[in-house]
């Protein structure tokens, strides 16, 4: 998942939310492919200058801070794998949606919105154990420990997450907004000190 895939679908999403005929936004990769296998690691080790790392890291937090902030409900709905940024991405949406083959892994160590998210979403112990590991956690292991919110089979997935959208659309619009917001504040608040502290810590390194 390149920088400029990761924009694109920022633009993307931010268009959906502001329109007045969407009312609920899924995240899905398609029929039979994965939700999302990560970022573009070979796009990250070209990286030369400070200039370059730091526009990366306020980019992704740009990103996620976005995807929290949104006004229309969120449904992930997950099929195959789910690693490294693809898992973020699940993590933000307000509703999780896993087929039962989806399979999830955090890879990333470096910039640690993937720590930091793991935490907040499933404590700190589960965070420790997916993160050091690195081990894949299959459906009945995630639905388990609250990676996803239920289980479906892949052939019913995305016309579950539609329905599931459906029903969350007949919320009052202003009182869940006063709602996701509620319960993201704290995250956005601390997803913009890991920018800051991604930011400080990679420069050391330039």
């Amino acid at each position: 998942f390149s920088t400029a895939r990761m924009q694109e679908l920022h633009s993307y999403i931010k268009e959906l939310d502001q329109s007045e005929d969407v009312t609920s936004i899924i995240l899905y990769g398609g029929e039979d492919n994965s939700f999302s296998i990560g970022g573009d690691f070979n796009e990250l080790s070209k990286y030369k200058e400070r200039e370059e790392v730091e526009n990366f890291i306020n980019i992704v937090a740009d990103h996620y801070v976005d995807i929290l902030s949104l006004s229309k409900p969120v449904i992930a709905a997950i099929d195959n794998y789910a690693i490294g940024y693809g898992f973020q991405l699940a993590l933000l949406c307000d509703y999780r949606i896993g087929s039962t083959r989806s399979s999830f892994c955090m890879s990333e160590l470096a910039i640690n919105f993937g720590a930091y998210l793991m935490e907040k979403y499933l404590g700190r112990g589960c965070m420790q154990k997916l993160l050091y590991n690195c081990n894949f956690v299959d459906a009945t292991e995630a639905l388990r420990i609250n990676i996803l919110h239920e289980v479906v089979s892949p052939e019913s997935l995305i016309a579950y997450a539609i329905e599931k959208a459906k029903k969350f659309s007949e919320y009052a619009n202003t009182a869940f907004i006063g709602t996701k917001w509620t319960a993201n504040r704290d995250i956005v608040y601390g997803l913009r000190i890991i920018r800051e502290e991604g930011i400080r810590n990679n420069s050391e390194n330039f």
